[in-house]
């Protein structure tokens, strides 16, 4: 059992975080005194450390955890108008992060070098002597997952010529995991909402998008290009859509849509922010305006509702900083429309988790340490190096 005890000890802080030898003996099924061994060996070679909680030095009760020295993990996030970007352990625990403001229309190939740039800096400031093992990358368009290929067309314009996962590989020299970034903030959204077991999380930008989480993993689909709600088509003979498509519910609620309305409604060169001041005063086109957009995302809503029966609907983007007059609207067009058993008890949420980078930061970094290629990639690597300096025997 002692030979195998050490790759079972550092695949459980992967995958659950730091912990008390006690509870890894309990989670292990194995003796505290097999545990107490196999760690301390992993601390004398360095590849785990205690949090202290005292001057006095480490206990037994002490929490065990991987040190920098296991490897790092990173973690890019491409918004529309940020690129947030960490660096942290494989137990979870963020190191160092920066956020970059971006112009939406900024190529895709420039953010990710500099975003490159700065994982590298982050690194060396941290001063920790750890390597790079694995990165996170996330996304603001459609791209296979396994491959890297983005796939979505006119309307993914600023990746055009782009493997955004092969481009940052080679940058970094470490593997990339890649996700769309709408569906890692589904579980930001999660992350801050630990009694829901599952939610549906739907961005209002440029388009529409969603994410589902469920037991605090992400459903993507196959190859990460589920939940693409903006371009279901919602007339088929309807308004042209930069996907090649017609009708698709992004050219009725999208940001270019939204704008329309606003300057139709209090003139032009007005924006969002007005439309949110102009509703705080009273204004009865504004007022109005609010709640038709609210009744439209509601009741494009229905079929997902009705489909999956989510226990939370979380709505981000653009609006959400209209608060409850726009989320009641959207749970009247819901209640109006869906099957009651899907909405009775529905939630319906403003976000929070994916507005805070930390939180953000703290998914990118969980999505790598849930995936079990990863964990066993870097577990064989890390105790590859243990085994060879000291412990022939450890597996």
């Amino acid at each position: 059992m002692l030979a195998t005890t050490p790759s079972r000890i550092t695949a459980s802080l992967i995958q659950d975080g730091p912990a008390h030898r006690a509870d890894l003996a309990r989670k292990l099924s194995v003796s505290r005194t097999a545990v107490t061994n196999a760690v301390d060996l992993l601390l004398d070679s360095g590849l785990v450390v205690t949090l202290r909680r005292s001057a006095e030095g480490a206990v037994l009760k002490d929490r065990v955890c991987l040190s920098p020295q296991f490897g790092l993990i990173g973690t890019v996030i491409v918004d529309f108008t940020e690129t947030i970007i960490g660096i942290g352990t494989l137990d979870g625990r963020l190191l160092a992060s920066r956020v970059l403001p971006a112009d939406p229309q900024a190529r895709g190939e420039e953010r990710l070098r500099r975003a490159a740039t700065v994982v590298r800096e982050l690194i060396e400031e941290s001063g920790d002597g750890g390597e790079l093992v694995h990165t996170q990358l996330a996304v603001n368009t459609q791209a296979d997952r396994r491959t890297g290929e983005v796939l979505g067309g006119i309307a993914s314009a600023s990746w055009s010529g782009t493997n955004p996962k092969v481009l940052l590989e080679e940058d970094l020299g470490c593997p990339v995991r890649l996700e769309n970034t709408v569906r890692l903030l589904a579980l930001a959204e999660q992350l801050e909402r630990p009694e829901v077991s599952d939610l549906v999380y739907v961005q209002l930008s440029y388009g529409v998008a969603m994410g589902l989480v469920v037991d605090g993993r992400i459903l993507g689909g196959s190859r990460r290009g589920a939940g693409e709600l903006g371009h279901t088509s919602i007339d088929l003979e309807g308004r042209p859509c930069s996907c090649a498509g017609r009708g698709c519910l992004m050219q009725y609620v999208g940001r270019s849509a939204l704008i329309a309305d606003i300057e139709a409604v209090l003139g032009a060169g007005t924006d969002v922010p007005d439309l949110f001041s102009a509703v705080q005063e009273g204004h009865a086109g504004s007022v109005e305006l609010l709640g038709t957009y609210g009744r439209r995302i509601g009741e494009a809503l229905v079929a997902v509702c009705n489909l999956l029966e989510p226990t939370t609907l979380v709505i981000g983007g653009m609006l959400s900083p209209a608060g409850e007059p726009f989320l009641d609207a959207v749970r009247r067009a819901l209640t109006d429309r869906a099957l009651p058993l899907a909405v009775d008890d529905l939630r319906v949420e403003n976000a929070t988790g994916s507005r805070r980078s930390a939180t953000v930061l703290d998914a990118g970094l969980l999505c790598l340490r849930q995936d079990a290629s990863v964990r066993a990639t870097v577990i064989s690597r890390s105790l590859d190096t243990f085994r060879t300096r000291r412990f022939p025997q450890v597996s």
